[in-house]
């Protein structure tokens, strides 16, 4: 069941599947389309917390995976979700816990993330 207020196929949206890994010289390229993933994700964030309730966090397998009836995201999807909240989490802009190893990491919002503007 989907958690309420998850925005559906986000990462999907811009995340292709078949991207091999860059050759010498392109990540100049790719550096202001990473840009743009970082604040779509912001903003998927934003919208996220705004629906939520105040005590519940945001878990990353809703996150990434919200229906049930979706197929599942790929691994490709999972690493690059995972990388833009590392670089939120370190840019100060939410706070992640996993209290296991392996276990389902929780998301939770600093108020640089709700005070932020991202435009696209």
């Amino acid at each position: 069941m989907p958690e309420a207020g998850v925005v559906e196929g986000v990462f999907s949206d811009y995340v292709q599947d078949d991207v091999g890994e860059a050759e010498e010289g392109e990540a100049e390229k790719e550096m202001p389309e990473q840009q743009e993933r970082t604040k779509k994700v912001i903003m998927m964030l934003q919208q996220s917390f705004t629906h939520k309730e105040k005590s519940a966090p945001l878990r990353f397998q809703h996150m990434i995976h919200p229906a049930e009836a979706a197929a599942p995201p790929t691994k490709h999807t999972a690493a690059v979700a995972f990388f833009e909240l590392l670089g939120l989490n370190a840019k100060g802009f939410v706070k992640l816990e996993q209290k296991q190893a392996f276990g389902d990491i929780t998301i939770a919002p600093k108020e640089l993330l709700i005070k932020y503007a991202a435009k696209i």
